[in-house]
Formats: C-alpha cells, structure tokens, sequence
C-alpha cells in the first residue's frame, strides 16, 4: 500500500507539472501573440507616417515652382508699386484739376469774368489754395459764382478775400477776389527718423 500510495502522488505531482507548463505556454503564447500584434501595429503606424511624409514631400515639390513664382511676382510688385502709387497719385490729381477747371468755367454767370487763377500751399501739411480773381456787373453776379463754386466736391472752404469797385473803360464793374481749398491736397508731415544718441525731445544725449 505505501508503494501505491507513492506512485499515486508522483502521478498527481506530474499531472501538476505538466499543467502548470501548459500555463506556461499558453501564457508566452498569448504574451507572445500579444508582442506581434503591437508590433504589427507599430508598423502598420510607422508605415503610414511614412507614407504622409512622402505624399507631403512630393506636394511640397510639386509647389516649390509655383511658390518661387509667387516670391518673385511679389519682389517685382514691391519694386514696381511705389512707382504705380507715384502714378496713381498723378493720374487722380490730373482728374481733381481738370474736374476743378471745368467746374469753375460752368460756374461763371453771365457777364462774370476771370482775370486770373493762381495757387498756393504754406507747407504739405496745408491744402493748396485756389486764388480766383475777375470782374462782375455786380455784388449779386459774384454771390451766385460764389455759391456755384461752393457745390464742387473737389472745393472747400469756399469764401470771399474781398470786392472793390472797377471800372472797364466808361462801364462801371465789381473786382473781386475768391479763395477755396483743393480737397485730398494735404498730406501728413514726414516722419523724421531720430539719429543715434537722441532723446524723446529730440536733444542729443550727454
């Protein structure tokens, strides 16, 4: 019977064993299994990062062209557009002028002459001035051009310096004198860059 017994346990004992190893590998099957499919994924992952990168390189690539187009028509824009703005500037002071003189040649009533036309402009900060001068049968004549002139839009400011008697051989006359300012014809004083070593106010440092 003790032999029985002996045999019987070491029976049991080897059932254990080879349980626990079956555990065993089923365990490092699975943590095996487990490995792959990270791994698996790991690549797949890495695979299509990859992949991203070459489509947005070869986009990059296929731009390069089209951005260096884009950069050397804005270096041509930025050389050429202080010359269009000098141009425009011209063009549209050109328009305001030509509006200004065809606006005053309307506005004359009957009988109201021009004698003279003359500008001027203390700084740039300042509009120009227009000087009309001429000659008119009388106070009225000159309210009405006065008030003609004053619907330009191209005016402002609109007034009278002064009328004095005239005369035009034996014919009795008003000469006159009208001021307006040129709208759009001051511009903003300059920026002076300060030089090295002055202050705020402009002084020089010690």
């Amino acid at each position: 019977m003790p032999l029985i017994n002996l045999i019987q346990e070491r029976r049991t004992e080897q059932k254990r064993q080879e349980t626990k190893v079956r555990w065993s590998l089923a365990a490092l099957s699975a943590v095996t299994s487990i490995g792959l499919g990270a791994f698996a994924f790991l690549w797949i992952g890495t695979e299509a990062l990859a992949n991203d990168e070459r489509n947005l390189t070869a986009q990059r690539d296929k731009m390069e062209p089209i951005l260096k187009a884009i950069e050397s028509s804005q270096s041509q824009y930025d050389l050429l557009n202080p010359r269009l703005i000098t141009l425009s500037d011209a063009a549209n002071t050109t328009q305001r002028w030509a509006r200004v003189l065809d606006h005053i040649s309307r506005s004359c009533p009957g009988q109201v002459w021009l004698t003279g036309v003359r500008c001027s402009q203390n700084s740039i900060e300042d509009p120009i001035i227009m000087e009309i001068q001429g000659l008119g049968p009388d106070q009225d004549s000159v309210s009405r051009l006065i008030l003609n002139l004053q619907s330009s839009t191209d005016l402002e400011t609109v007034d009278l310096r002064y009328t004095q008697g005239d005369s035009i051989g034996i014919s009795r006359a008003i000469k006159y004198e009208i001021t307006g300012a040129i709208k759009g014809t001051a511009k903003p004083a300059p920026i002076v860059p300060k030089k090295d070593g002055e202050g705020k106010d402009g002084a020089k440092g010690a």
